[in-house]
């Protein structure tokens, strides 16, 4: 099995997976790689993360030979396979034909772009804080564990990022992470992993409930909305991007 890098990133409103080891002939093409989304508004009494410039957000790949009367049945490919870098590429190269694609999708690309920029963003704000003294942010590393960390006192916010370096083949990884019907079988306290609703591009809603918090109280009941995002090309990485409310 390879070594398989992965970062976690938590705050009130986001949880996400990255790997950032998985070679691209790896990817397994029968089934539909996941799409893209962003960590919540970085803005916070402690850090002052800047909107990344669309360079930054869009990696730079080598460029192809976009046909603009065909490439409404090419966004719509790359919506559907969760692959919301290249959806964004051949939008901008078509100069953002909103007929190429529905107008609730393409908010969606937007939008999952957008929390992959601001993701990247945050995790570098985060390191190059934890280098200085007072700069809101704490490192900390346990064997193949690293870990940042900061904590609002007024705000009893917390934010922590982890990267962590996992013995697995990314493959099978990947395939655990993607069907979350199976959750009980591998997250504590889940009992049941339901699919509430199948969207478009990659998006999954579920409903968990979980072992009560105290014995002999109720069972708990949450919501996750998932997308699943296909970025080896630019990243070499695939993403999970998952909301639930705080």
């Amino acid at each position: 099995p390879k070594r398989f890098s992965s970062q976690l990133v938590r705050n009130p409103m986001f949880c996400c997976f990255c790997g950032s080891a998985c070679d691209k002939d790896d990817r397994d093409d029968s089934k539909a790689a996941p799409p893209v989304a962003a960590p919540e508004d970085p803005a916070s009494e402690i850090i002052d993360v800047k909107s990344p410039a669309a360079s930054d957000i869009i990696p730079a790949v080598p460029p192809k030979e976009v046909d603009c009367g065909s490439a409404a049945s090419q966004v719509r490919d790359a919506f559907a396979a969760g692959r919301p870098f290249e959806a964004q590429r051949l939008l901008n190269e078509c100069g953002g034909e909103k007929a190429l694609l529905e107008a609730d999708n393409i908010a969606n690309i937007q939008a999952t772009v957008s929390t992959l920029g601001e993701l990247r963003q945050q995790l570098a704000t985060a390191k190059a804080q934890a280098q200085t003294s007072g700069g809101g942010w704490t490192n900390k590393e346990w064997n193949d564990m690293k870990m940042w960390y900061t904590y609002g006192k007024r705000t009893g916010k917390v934010e922590v990022i982890a990267d962590l370096i996992l013995d697995v083949s990314p493959l099978s990884l990947w395939v655990m992470i993607r069907e979350f019907d199976l959750a009980h079988l591998w997250l504590p306290n889940v009992m049941e992993s339901q699919l509430q609703k199948d969207f478009a591009g990659q998006n999954e809603l579920y409903q968990l409930v979980g072992s009560p918090v105290v014995p002999g109280f109720a069972e708990t009941e949450s919501l996750q909305d998932r997308t699943y995002c296909d970025v080896l090309d630019e990243w070499g990485s695939a993403v999970v991007l998952v909301e639930a409310p705080a």
